[in-house]
């Protein structure tokens, strides 16, 4: 039954929450070879978080290659801020 409640389904796009964007990313953006490798490289900034973010982009590559998938960065909320509130945990 499951399935064929699925099936009536059509998987378009994948939305990723990812934890730092670093200064690459302030906005939304889809992911590809080039985006995946600089979240890859964003790995020192947030250990514990990108692994597990790069495995669910990966799993999607694989099981629906054709899906659109787009990355949206905690990070960038950060970005907009005055420097000093960037920098420090101050008000």
């Amino acid at each position: 039954m499951l399935d064929e409640q699925l099936d009536a389904f059509q998987l378009v796009a994948v939305g990723h929450r990812i934890v730092h964007g670093g200064r690459f990313f302030d906005a939304p953006v889809v992911i590809d070879r080039d985006v995946r490798e600089r979240i890859a490289s964003l790995t020192p900034m947030a250990p514990l978080h990108q692994p597990h973010h790069l495995s669910g982009i990966d799993a999607v590559s694989r099981f629906a290659p054709e899906v659109m998938q787009v990355a949206c960065f905690d990070s960038a909320f950060h970005l907009a801020r005055p420097e000093i509130a960037q920098l420090t945990g101050l008000p």
